[in-house]
């Protein structure tokens, strides 16, 4: 990355590959926490890569979930 920030002149291309490079350590950190069953760091890392979801994510989630859930009623394997 030194010399990204040393060599790169143009400073939107030079943002653009360190955040680049940031994102994929992230990812890699989210691959190791999740092989070490660290569900702390898998948050962090979560958090980091893609924040908290909005209210309305948040309500598009909920409407898909009740909707499996109200499909899944009727399943013949519920009545069991």
């Amino acid at each position: 990355m030194h010399e990204i920030e040393t060599q790169e002149t143009n400073a939107v291309v030079r943002r653009l590959y360190l955040d680049a490079i940031d994102e994929h350590l992230m990812v890699l950190h989210l691959c190791e926490a999740t092989t070490l069953q660290n569900q702390e760091m898998v948050k962090q890392c979560n958090l980091k890569l893609y924040d908290k979801p909005s209210l309305h994510e948040f309500k598009i989630a909920l409407q898909q979930l009740c909707n499996l859930l109200l499909g899944a009623r009727d399943h013949e394997l519920a009545a069991l």
